[in-house]
Formats: C-alpha cells, sequence, structure tokens
C-alpha cells in the first residue's frame, strides 16, 4: 500500500475499503486480499472536476454512498454504485454551506445528520444537505471552543461526543450542551487538557479516549 501517511479508511464490504490521506489528493478502494488499488479520482462529479482527496475522514453514509472530509476541497459524498461524487463547498453568499473548504473530520449519527468540522461545526440531514453551523461549542457551564475538532462519537442514549484539541465536549440529542470533560496531565508542575485523538465505546457503554501523546482515557 503506497501511502506512508495514510489517514482515512472505511470498509466497503468483504475484503474491500476506501482509503485516502491528509496529505495526498489520491483516493482509492482497496482489496486487501490482493492488494489491488483502484484509484477513483477520475469518478464524475456535479462541478466535472477531480475528487481532490486530502480525506480527512471518510464515513458511510448507506450500501453505496460514502462521506468524504477534504483538507482542502469541502466534502465529497462518493457513490461507488454508479461511480460518481457530488462536490459541497463552501460559498459566501449561502448560508447553508460548510464554513470553510477546510474539512478535518465529518460523523454521521443514527437519525441520518451530518456533522462537519470545519473551522467551526455544520451540520443537516444528509439528504438536504442544507447546512447550519456554528462557530464554536460551549458547554454548560459556558466555556467556549472554536479550534480543531479531531473525532466523533454517538452513544446509546444518542448523546454526541465530540474529541477536541481541550477535551470531550458532550450535547444531548436534541443539541442542549453538556459538560466539557478534560485528560489533564501534569507537566511542569501545572495541570494540562490533552489533545482527544480518537474516542470509541465498548460493550459496558464505557468511553474510551485515544489522546495525543498522553496514551489512553477511560470514560464511565
Amino acid at each position: 500500500y503506497p501511502f506512508p501517511n495514510s489517514w482515512a479508511l472505511c470498509h466497503v464490504s468483504g475484503d474491500q475499503w476506501m482509503v485516502g490521506s491528509f496529505s495526498r489528493d489520491d483516493l482509492a478502494l482497496l482489496t486487501l486480499s490482493t492488494g489491488e488499488l483502484s484509484y477513483i479520482n477520475h469518478w464524475k462529479t456535479n462541478d466535472k472536476k477531480p475528487i481532490g482527496a486530502y480525506a480527512g475522514t471518510i464515513q458511510r453514509i448507506d450500501d453505496h454512498r460514502f462521506a468524504i472530509a477534504s483538507r482542502y476541497f469541502g466534502i465529497y459524498i462518493i457513490n461507488i454504485k454508479n461511480q460518481s461524487a457530488e462536490h459541497f463547498l463552501h460559498d459566501g453568499g449561502d448560508a447553508s454551506s460548510i464554513l470553510s473548504d477546510y474539512c478535518r473530520s465529518l460523523f454521521i449519527s443514527r437519525d441520518g445528520t451530518l456533522f462537519v468540522h470545519s473551522r467551526g461545526l455544520s451540520y443537516a440531514p444528509v439528504e438536504t444537505s442544507r447546512l447550519r453551523a456554528v462557530s464554536q461549542l460551549t458547554d454548560k457551564n459556558g466555556f467556549r471552543y472554536s479550534a480543531v475538532v479531531n473525532c466523533f462519537l454517538q452513544d446509546h442514549q444518542q448523546r454526541l461526543w465530540i474529541g477536541t484539541n481541550a477535551g470531550l465536549y458532550q450535547q444531548d440529542k436534541n443539541g442542549t450542551p453538556g459538560n466539557t470533560v478534560r485528560f489533564l496531565v501534569e507537566e511542569d508542575g501545572e495541570q494540562r487538557a490533552k489533545t482527544i485523538r480518537h474516542i470509541a465505546m465498548d460493550a459496558k457503554q464505557r468511553i474510551w479516549a485515544g489522546t495525543f501523546g498522553a496514551g489512553l482515557g477511560k470514560l464511565e
């Protein structure tokens, strides 16, 4: 597999995966059993331009569609059935567009809502793609955050958890903000919040957080 800086991947079917890199414009379908790599940047798009990729996140929407957050090119909705892509970019004249073409991560909730990190948080039902946006996350204690969003998780109570450089932000299924949970490590005699790079939930409904430079944490 010739991607030295692989960043994003998503299972398609069988032993086939969709793969991309945050540092390259290649987007491909990888067959694990054979090692065959089929590039798909040339698939047709609604704006008639090649798929730009630089994928930060790839998420499945349904059996045939996948959403991609791009470092430089907004959002792509890839359809593997008809080998096409729908492209969404920031439009300064359209309040329902994403806030920026820089998209690091995205998430699709169980009710079909697409959340996109693009210098703030944009969100909309997948089927409409008319986005609403907030420029910063504010928890119930008034703490405000407007920088990098790294990952998302929805738990069994449909609460949304967002991993950021300042900790775990949480809101309920109605969008009501909860707490920001910080992963604190003592450095140079001070308590410093560490970046949350990935979050996952186990069979006991415990949330695990992978951090940048501080190991693994568990929230029960």
